[in-house]
């Protein structure tokens, strides 16, 4: 039943959409109109007949139509990778169907004008017009379709489908989630057992003096040797597998570049939207891997054979720590570069023509220690190779992979040779990670970034290094957000607190990730343990796989077990939430951690929104009468021009932090609103304040606790304190143990 529903929704858009073009084509041959309004019509029809084309192709990659969240991730203006895998889909079959399509239509058009009366012509016309696209896609339906399950975003209308993108938010099946636990501790992660312990290696020998952080760019864990790739592209790795320690099960929290780069940098899964952080932000100072090495004393260079210019990173990498920021660009290559010339990102350079710049980047100066990314570029597609590809699978592109695989792998051989003839081996700590999967048509999909299975999100991880390892296997669940955290354990140098990512051998390590993909559907899920859950918030769909019984994802348990269902959308919403707060916490920090040193435990957050109508909403935050500082909710939606809904205005909920130099043992915290403003009579405009909980010392507050400080001027209302006059409301804080002592001693004397 589920599939004759969703086959009959997705048949209601396109009678939609046939519907108001034929309306159109109607009105169009009844009025007299310009010649250059006729012609535009046939214009936007031919362009409907691309467009449905395009998605033909864009099903076949991604099994779900185009979005505009696509369309920005893809970055079609400045990168050729989009348009290398349209072409690179687009067979002579379509195409030639596409051809005969459009010239059909046109010679009916003709004949129908020659050879009836006008008042024939424009009915017949009309009938054409109507009826010639629906004949179009129904054969063009006939080539790409196979019996088989079909999903929601299989069957929508393409047209419908981007529309939608543009009017309705990825994300609006995530605000039931994180609003729903708000009885939670959104920084205390979820319930979640702890990993099993790593033992941390114990060496008499030379300690750590450097880092590599070789990057494996689009490679799953599934297709390097040691994982059980039936595929022999990776014996580098398999050779100085023997002087490391692997980690069987790691995550990507995202399958992309950009977001992948941010968490390996950072130790923080990126937030939850379809422009990555340093896209948007990429002077803004995060505390990196990169600036916690530096202050210990070590340079840091980042190489990579691709192009730095994609998604800022170049602009980013400084502001990560990084004093060098290379890429292919900047070197010279024997055999030239791979990608296309003219405006626009260049893709990529041979991997091999990245090891020299690391090399005599090391040899600049030998007596300092050094941090250097090597971030390889030939797997990325449309998987640059040099000479003859070797026949392996029967598939073509799967084939070309392999030997671009086989391509970074030598590259990586190469890196290491350079550091034995230096004798850089016994102190330098190697480490060998891939920033994402790629999807070769195991679920429906190719490519990486628009989907969140195993083959898109489980990456190889190896911490190499002779005197350390020997060839040890971690059996447990661990994410790339996790690699920073270990570099530090390895080095003796303490984690910062900002920091998500937990060591290895940290015994606190949770057996569980986060991850998500805001761009074909926002998709977001967890593992636990063998345990994964995906969610499509766009279409509201679950997945729910048992790994260990079904590693491949082949049998979706959520429609047989809708009281697991249950239990683990409330588990999600725990993950959401604490996810949420963490990376707005992060990323809205200001704080310069010394080296070895803590963050500060002292903190102030309000989870806050509100409407505005000339300036946005502020709130001064008092303890015992003592102004902390004041907060400006800029989240809030303005009504300035139309009313804004209960449902939209706390969509806009965010977290909002001073630092906390209150006294620690205060019994009273006090918010006042300051600057509420009414536009008048029958206006829409109206300044108002609404907080969802406070934050003090890590103690959260609940709006059901707040009381009145000021009459009438708010009230608890639909799961806020809404101040809606200038006043405020106050909350009895539960002071640390010590304070009670301190109080009772005071007492007793």
């Amino acid at each position: 039943m589920e599939q004759v529903s969703l086959t009959a929704q997705g048949g209601l858009q396109d009678m939609l959409v046939l519907s108001i073009a034929g309306a159109i084509a109607f009105a169009v041959s009844q009025l007299f109109l310009p010649r250059l309004v006729v012609w535009g019509f046939n214009l936007v029809a031919i362009v409907l007949v691309l467009w449905g084309a395009l998605n033909i192709v864009a099903m076949n990659m991604l099994a779900e139509p185009v979005s505009w969240a696509w369309i920005t991730y893809a970055d079609i203006l400045n990168s050729s990778y989009a348009s290398d895998a349209i072409i690179h889909l687009f067979d002579a079959k379509l195409a030639g169907m596409i051809v005969a399509a459009l010239v059909g239509y046109l010679l009916l058009r003709y004949l129908i004008r020659r050879l009836l009366t006008r008042s024939q012509a424009k009915a017949s016309f009309a009938l054409v017009l109507i009826f010639l696209p629906m004949f179009a896609a129904g054969w063009l339906n006939e080539y790409t379709t196979a019996p088989k399950q079909l999903s929601r975003g299989e069957t929508l209308n393409p047209a419908v489908a981007m529309v939608q993108s543009f009017v309705i938010p990825a994300d609006e099946g995530l605000r039931e989630f994180v609003a729903a636990d708000s009885g939670s501790n959104p920084l205390v992660p979820p319930n979640v057992a702890f990993a099993t312990p790593v033992e941390r290696p114990k060496s008499d020998q030379t300690p750590i003096q450097n880092v590599v952080l070789f990057v494996l760019e689009s490679v799953p864990a599934r297709f390097v040797e040691e994982y059980g790739s039936p595929y022999p592209v990776t014996p580098n790795l398999t050779k100085y597998g023997k002087d490391a320690l692997r980690v069987e099960r790691v995550y990507s929290p995202t399958p992309a570049s950009n977001y992948a780069l941010f968490a390996l940098t950072t130790s923080v899964v990126p937030e939850m939207r379809a422009v990555s952080p340093q896209q948007e932000f990429p002077d803004r100072d995060y505390l990196a891997l990169g600036d916690v090495l530096k202050a210990q004393g070590l340079r840091t260079g980042f190489f990579a054979s691709t192009d730095n210019r994609f998604d800022r990173r170049a602009d980013y990498l400084p502001y990560a720590g990084y004093d060098i920021v290379k890429d292919y660009r900047d070197w010279t290559c024997e055999g030239g570069f791979f990608g296309t010339s003219g405006p626009g990102y260049h893709n990529t350079g041979p991997d091999r023509c990245t090891v020299p710049p690391v090399l005599d980047w090391v040899d600049s100066d030998p007596d300092q220690p050094f941090f250097a990314t090597f971030w390889t570029g030939q797997p990325h597609f449309p998987y640059f190779v040099e000479g003859e590809i070797e026949e392996q699978s029967g598939n073509a592109d799967l084939d070309r992979f392999m030997a671009a695989v086989s391509a970074a792998d030598r590259a990586f051989g190469s890196l290491m040779e350079g550091l034995e003839e230096r004798g850089l081996m016994d102190d330098t700590l190697v480490v060998v990670v891939g920033d994402h999967g790629e999807a070769f048509g195991e679920h429906g999909t190719y490519g990486h970034a628009s989907a969140v299975y195993e083959e898109n999100l489980r990456v190889p991880l190896y911490f190499i290094n002779p005197n350390l390892f020997e060839g040890d296997v971690v059996d447990g669940l661990a994410a790339t957000t996790d690699v920073a955290a270990t570099i530090l354990d390895l080095l003796d140098i303490d984690r910062p607190e900002l920091w998500q990512g937990r060591s290895l051998f940290d015994v606190e390590r949770p057996n569980g990730t986060i991850f998500f993909s805001p761009w074909n559907g926002f998709l977001v899920g967890f593992v636990e343990g063998h345990t994964k859950v995906i969610y499509n918030a766009s279409t509201k769909e679950i997945e729910l796989f048992d790994l260990k019984a079904d590693p491949n994802e082949t049998r979706n348990l959520a429609p047989e077990s809708p009281n697991l269902v249950l239990t683990y959308k409330e588990k999600l919403s725990q993950w959401l939430t604490w996810q949420a707060a963490h990376s707005s916490r992060f990323v809205n920090s200001d704080a310069e951690l010394a080296p070895n040193a803590k963050a500060p435990p002292r903190s102030f957050s309000i989870h806050a929104t509100g409407t505005y109508f000339r300036d946005f909403p502020k709130a001064r935050i008092s303890v015992d009468g003592v102004e902390l500082g004041v907060v400006e909710v800029s989240g809030a939606i303005s009504n300035a021009q139309e009313e804004v809904d209960t449902e939209t205005e706390q969509s806009a909920l965010r977290q909002y932090f001073l630092d906390n130099d209150a006294d620690r043992c205060g019994a009273v915290l006090s918010i006042q609103f300051l600057n509420d403003s009414w536009a008048g009579e029958g206006l829409t405009g109206d300044t108002n304040l609404s907080v969802k909980w406070v934050e003090f010392d890590g103690i959260y507050y609940l709006a059901e606790q707040f009381s009145s400080s000021s009459g009438d001027a708010g009230g608890y209302w639909n799961g806020v304190y809404k101040l809606w006059r200038n006043g405020g409301f106050k909350v009895k804080l539960s002071p640390p143990s010590d304070c009670i002592s301190d109080v009772l001693i005071q007492a007793d004397q």
